[in-house]
């Protein structure tokens, strides 16, 4: 699932990188987009959402200008 890749991410990138992507209820911050095969988590089962071998996950920050 997301919430294992993550897991394994924070294991291995530490606490400064949890509090970069999730906020304090442990989901996705309001800033953090999260995408599996071009799709929003959001859309589909948050955290909960299934990962294959060979899908793509990206985690993109919000992006602002004008």
């Amino acid at each position: 699932t997301v919430s294992t890749i993550l897991d394994e991410l924070i294991s291995k990138y530490g606490e400064a990188f949890k509090d970069r992507v999730l906020d304090a209820n442990g989901g996705p911050a309001n800033f953090v987009r999260i995408f599996v095969n071009d799709k929003d988590i959001r859309f589909l089962q948050k955290l909960d959402t299934q990962v294959s071998p060979d899908d793509t996950v990206i985690l993109m920050p919000a992006i602002g200008g004008g």
